[in-house]
């Protein structure tokens, strides 16, 4: 059993129980279902770990969810894919436990096959992605007759999907396993008439060719190279950041701002904190000099000074 979490942010008085919350024995707090029996205290009581409930305790986690062994949700396409997302075993994961594959139903577009003694998923992005899942290989046989999932590209050997964002951005700063073996995702021919996705920008870099898709984040900043010779850099002179600019004339996505590391020169970034209004689905620490992520908030790791 780990120990009593505090923060006032993640709890509410039993007063206030909203829908979805549980209220302690001692009435003194409401807390989260999704807190109830995950093997940590929330209650000052002890009441949402005692044994006698969370033997019993089964709250749904939602459509399309499913609930690991440390009472955390995870999304059902996930459970039995060969990876670890549970997370909740010393070696191993609920998700993955051998005796539940051998019966689990994959889900709809998901490729059953077997591996490591048991039954494995292949998620539709995971089909024909040139890395073999299934001992066999089975979810890379065939490919010229499968259909890329949504958001995904088949490269010209008809066989290999990659995802569309990375289709024309030079391919300087991916792993291979994210460009086409036969480099058809940077070919002149399909990036000159390439629509770049949304959130990139089209830019003729000076070595190539065609031109090639730069991330809106990634101009002008120091994100990972979208040409091979950096050329998209020489024209921040130019540039009209559309958050924050550094007196260097780079520029700072929101994300970036005002959250604990400098990313300009100058340090312009991580100033007037105070004033700065967080992003949607970012939380402002309590002292306003920092805003992280709402999925890092009340996850039992100190983000906040």
């Amino acid at each position: 059993m780990h120990g009593f979490i505090t923060s006032g942010w993640c709890l509410s008085t039993a007063n206030d129980c909203q829908e979805g919350e549980w209220s302690c024995k001692d009435g003194k707090r409401c807390i989260n279902y999704r807190y109830v029996c995950d093997g940590y205290l929330h209650c000052t009581d002890g009441s949402d770990e005692e044994s006698t409930l969370c033997e019993s305790w089964d709250e749904p986690c939602g459509e399309n969810l499913w609930r690991c062994h440390n009472r955390h949700c995870i999304s059902v396409d996930k459970v039995c894919d060969k990876w670890f997302h549970c997370q909740d075993r010393f070696i191993g994961s609920s998700d993955e436990d051998v005796e539940l594959c051998s019966t689990w139903v994959c889900s709809e577009g998901s490729l059953p096959c077997s591996g490591n003694n048991k039954s494995i998923c292949v998620r539709p992005e995971m089909i024909c992605d040139g890395s073999c899942t299934c001992d066999d290989c089975l979810d890379e046989t065939d490919c010229e007759q499968w259909t890329c999932a949504d958001g995904f590209w088949k490269c010209n050997d008809s066989v290999t999907c990659i995802e569309v964002k990375y289709v024309c951005d030079s391919g300087y700063h991916r792993s291979p396993t994210k460009r086409c073996p036969d480099l058809s995702d940077e070919a002149p021919n399909i990036c000159q008439t390439w629509t770049c996705p949304e959130g990139y920008w089209r830019y003729q870099c000076e070595s190539q060719l065609a031109s090639a898709c730069v991330a809106d984040k990634y101009m002008c900043n120091s994100g990972p190279p979208s040409c091979t010779d950096i050329s998209y850099l020489k024209s921040c002179q130019n540039w009209t950041c559309s958050h924050h600019t550094c007196s260097d004339n780079f520029c700072v996505p929101p994300k970036d701002i005002c959250d604990g590391y400098k990313h300009c020169a100058d340090g312009s970034d991580e100033a007037n904190c105070e004033d700065w209004e967080c992003l949607p689905d970012y939380w402002k620490c309590a002292d306003n000099t920092r805003c992280i992520s709402s999925d890092s908030v009340c996850n039992r790791w100190k983000h906040c000074r």
